[in-house]
């Protein structure tokens, strides 16, 4: 019976199947990332990296963070050489490295060709940070990027400061129904409300969330982001941080990006640094089908679940 169960899922699933994965490396990931400095320097884009990326054109991680806990896979510093190579291609070599990106004890010196002490980076929206609070100074101890670890389908953020004086810089993100969204999937022509939410993350990157001060951004402007990389203003976030989008009249994969400044609760004009989320935009047939897929899916998972096969 048993046999013939799974005769069955094996054809419901190769029916259901909408494409055919293709396994990696078992040491190579895949991680979004993107560059900031007041314009996109590079748009959200995947990039696969290993724990030897960095090493490979000459630069060092380290073995163990600042607690001394073993550091094992890659790090941030590895998804920052692997975006220089993406950046400047057959010019960033081992041997012209240090022109375009300098790391030392840590810190990140030169970015992008750039004096980089006034920079900073996020992963998966954070600022990294072990998880020892420190009560007297009211935060977390960050990670430096050689000692950040890295996932498969994280998603790093590389940005300039441009506020040098105070670094009042805003670090946001959209919402939608009150949920931090990366992704979208709608079908052509409907209708899409979102909100940007961010917060300062010069001086509360590793506080607590709740101590972040973490608020809607007014006046921000929104960017549609086709797959040849332009970009199309749609308009800014009212008051309430909100924006109305209208999906595409033709299918395809785009992004949302927001960036720009918005007044703080002083009046003052603050930057705010690029945000992203990926849109597929489909016809209603291909939404159609996928809900039937998905269908069959959950029938073939319930099958699953009730003869026990693994």
């Amino acid at each position: 019976m048993k046999k013939s169960i799974s005769v069955m899922l094996a054809v419901l699933m190769l029916c259901c199947s909408l494409s055919v994965g293709v396994f990696a490396a078992e040491d190579s990931i895949t991680v979004s990332f993107s560059a900031f400095d007041g314009e996109v320097l590079m748009k959200k884009q995947n990039l696969t990296v290993t724990a030897e990326t960095a090493e490979s054109f000459g630069f060092e991680d380290d073995d163990v963070d600042h607690n001394g806990e073993a550091i094992e896979g890659a790090t941030a510093l590895d998804v920052l050489v692997a975006a220089h190579k993406a950046c400047y291609g057959d010019a960033f070599t081992a041997e012209t490295a240090s022109k375009y990106l300098v790391v030392s004890s840590g810190q990140i010196k030169l970015a992008f060709g750039k004096n980089a002490n006034a920079s900073g980076f996020a992963v998966n929206n954070e600022a990294p940070h072990d998880d020892n609070y420190n009560e007297l100074w009211g935060c977390y101890t960050g990670y430096s990027v050689t000692e950040t670890r890295i996932e498969n389908g994280d998603s790093m953020s590389y940005f300039f400061y441009q506020d040098t004086r105070f670094y009042s810089d805003l670090y946001a993100w959209f919402t939608q129904d009150g949920e931090t969204v990366s992704s979208l999937k709608n079908v052509v022509k409907t209708p899409v409300t979102l909100t940007l939410e961010g917060f300062c993350y010069g001086w509360y990157s590793c506080s607590k969330d709740e101590d972040k001060g973490i608020a809607p951004l007014a006046g921000v402007d929104v960017y549609l982001v086709d797959a040849n990389g332009n970009f199309t203003l749609l308009g800014q976030t009212d008051e309430n941080g909100q924006i109305t989008v209208t999906a595409p009249e033709k299918k395809g994969t785009y992004s949302l990006c927001a960036y720009g400044e918005t007044t703080d609760s002083y009046g003052m004009e603050t930057p705010v640094i690029a945000s992203w989320c990926d849109w597929t935009v489909q016809t209603q047939a291909q939404a159609n089908w996928e809900k039937i897929v998905n269908f069959f899916r959950s029938i073939i998972e319930a099958l699953r679940n009730l003869f026990h096969i693994g």
